[in-house]
C-alpha cells in the first residue's frame, strides 16, 4: 500500500468536517442577520418548521385513506364467496332491513 493512500483519507475527513463546520456557521450567522426567519429563536428555521408541520398533516391524511382502502378491500374480499352464489342463480342478499321502531 501507498503511504499516499493513508494520509489522503484522513486529510478528506478533515476537509468534509471543516466544510461542515462553515456551513453551520453561515447558516447562525444569516439567521442572526435576519436573512433566515427564526421567531421562536430555537435555531429551527421557520420553512423547515412550516415544512415539517405539513408534512406531518399530509401523512396522517395518507394515513386516513390508507385506512379507508383497507376497510373497503375487506369488505370486497367478504363479497367474493357472493359471486359463485350468483353464478348457480342465488338471488342477492343485499343489505338488512332495519326495524322501523321510534
Amino acid at each position: 500500500m501507498d503511504t499516499y493512500n493513508y494520509i489522503y483519507i484522513p486529510a478528506l475527513g478533515i476537509l468534509g468536517i471543516a466544510f461542515v463546520f462553515v456551513f453551520i456557521i453561515s447558516i447562525i450567522a444569516r439567521m442572526h442577520q435576519g436573512k433566515i426567519a427564526d421567531k421562536n429563536k430555537n435555531f429551527i428555521p421557520d420553512p423547515v418548521e412550516n415544512a415539517a408541520k405539513e408534512i406531518k398533516k399530509r401523512s396522517a391524511r395518507v394515513k386516513e385513506e390508507v385506512d379507508d382502502v383497507a376497510e373497503d378491500i375487506i369488505n370486497a374480499v367478504k363479497g367474493i364467496d357472493d359471486i359463485p352464489k350468483a353464478a348457480k342463480g342465488a338471488k342477492r342478499r343485499g343489505r338488512p332491513k332495519k326495524s322501523q321502531t321510534k
